[in-house]
């Protein structure tokens, strides 16, 4: 079997490094309760047998990307970067620029102003604002994938509106878009979730906590699952533990677990939602990276 790629994965400069990588102002206790080093998320990744992983720009280190790119660098071939833009700031365009290209990272996520909102005041409603053109067009031309932090359900009709102006964009929702899937596929989320399924370069996230219930055939997290599976397909589907910022269980349990839920599935499909899908849409993990620690960059 290839390596399992975790979809979402973060990094948190210790006390010993922020002297180098500063937290940004306000980051709070979280920072300290959640700081990973780049070989401590990979020893825990070994002991759990996930090979690669999307790593995301904490937002604890607010819109400076640094400690991310550093520590994607640090293990060739084994993580896909992932940098904050807050797309209110003039310098959006540049930021991406200089990101993806400067720092070599590969994906974007975009943030509407403040790094630290985490409930509805984050919510993901300025995709439609047409003044954001420039940068949607030079996502969409330059195949860069992205996710609109925090998509929530009361987002996906203008992200829908979105994706019709700009068809081609590559674009992740993460956490299934914060549907209600405890209430099953009869929800109006959950049906605005299905529109986006005709796009084919819209993808959706998923966490180890949703797959562990989908493991029950009578779970209603369980039809949700077989309606993704049917509208998008197992190639637009990815898997996340969500490490560090979720620890009720250890990382080893949650993937141990994650690969149980999906054992119904056929073994391709499998293959494809616990690796594949992540590798195709990133292809800088095209060639599975080592599981034992790089040379150091």
């Amino acid at each position: 079997m290839t390596p399992l790629v975790d979809a979402n994965l973060h990094v948190i400069a210790p006390a010993g490094e922020r002297a180098a990588y500063p937290l940004a102002p306000g980051a709070g206790r979280a920072a300290d309760e959640e700081a990973t080093s780049i070989d401590e998320l990979a020893a825990v990744m070994n002991g759990a047998g996930v090979g690669q992983g999307l790593l995301f720009g904490s937002r604890h280190h607010g819109l400076d990307n640094s400690y991310c790119a550093a520590a994607a660098a640090c293990y060739p071939g084994r993580f896909a970067a992932i940098a904050n833009i807050d797309v209110t700031r003039a310098s959006a365009l540049d930021d991406l620029g200089y990101w993806t290209g400067e720092c070599g990272m590969h994906g974007v996520r975009l943030w509407g102003g403040s790094a630290f909102h985490t409930d509805r005041r984050a919510a993901a409603t300025w995709v439609a604002d047409p003044r954001l053109g420039p940068l949607w067009e030079a996502l969409r031309s330059r195949r860069i994938p992205c996710n609109a932090h925090k998509t929530f359900p009361e987002v996906l009709p203008a992200t829908r509106g979105l994706l019709e102006r700009f068809d081609g964009l590559r674009l992740t929702l993460n956490n299934l878009a914060h549907i209600p899937a405890g209430q099953g596929t009869g929800t109006e989320e959950f049906r605005q979730l299905l529109t986006l399924a005709p796009f084919r370069d819209v993808y959706v996230s998923f966490s180890a906590d949703f797959a562990i219930k989908a493991a029950d055939p009578r779970a209603p997290e369980r039809r949700v699952f077989g309606a993704l599976l049917e509208c998008f397909g197992p190639g637009r589907l990815c898997w996340s533990a969500f490490y560090p910022s979720l620890r009720h269980r250890p990382y080893a349990e949650s993937v141990a677990l994650v690969r149980e839920a999906l054992a119904f599935l056929s073994a391709e499909d499998q293959e494809q939602i616990l690796g594949g899908t992540a590798r195709s849409l990133y292809p800088c993990l095209a060639a599975p990276g080592p599981v034992g620690r790089a040379v150091a960059g």
